[in-house]
């Protein structure tokens, strides 16, 4: 590198540093960092407060989300218990419908097994009697 350019570039240098001196000492530096400060207090406000909104909107949607389960497994057992009836007043169904309310047997089962204190003893032995209803025409191949 020639004398000139190593001159130019350390000339640069220097009014650079003298520019940066002048901008960290004067107060208009400070306050504008002081600003900045009180921005992200704010923020940081703002973003507390909408990790609690976010937190009670989980909340709220864990508690709709248990509630729809419940409504599912009690829809699931009415009919369980409406089907297992019907099977006792002799009337005949396709074996579709059977799959379709061992399907609820499952679900409800599994809602009961989740949620031990729901009250599970009213469909144990509608269930029983539908599995083994179920079982006989199987064999026999007379459903619907």
């Amino acid at each position: 590198m020639d004398a000139a350019a190593a001159q130019i570039i350390g000339m640069l240098i220097t009014g650079l540093v003298s520019v940066l001196v002048a901008l960290v000492s004067s107060n208009g530096f400070w306050s504008k960092i002081e600003k900045k400060n009180g921005l992200k207090d704010k923020l940081d406000e703002i973003k507390a407060e909408q990790d609690k909104m976010f937190s009670e909107i989980r909340k709220e949607q864990d508690r709709m989300a248990s509630k729809i389960d419940e409504n599912e497994a009690k829809g699931a057992r009415r009919r369980i218990l409406r089907f297992s009836d019907e099977l006792t007043q002799q009337i005949e169904h396709s074996k579709d419908f059977f799959d379709d309310v061992l399907a609820d047997i499952d679900t409800y089962d599994r809602y009961c097994k989740d949620n031990p204190d729901f009250p599970n003893n009213r469909t144990r032995i509608a269930e029983e009697n539908i599995k083994s209803n179920y079982s006989i025409r199987l064999v026999k191949n007379d459903f619907l």
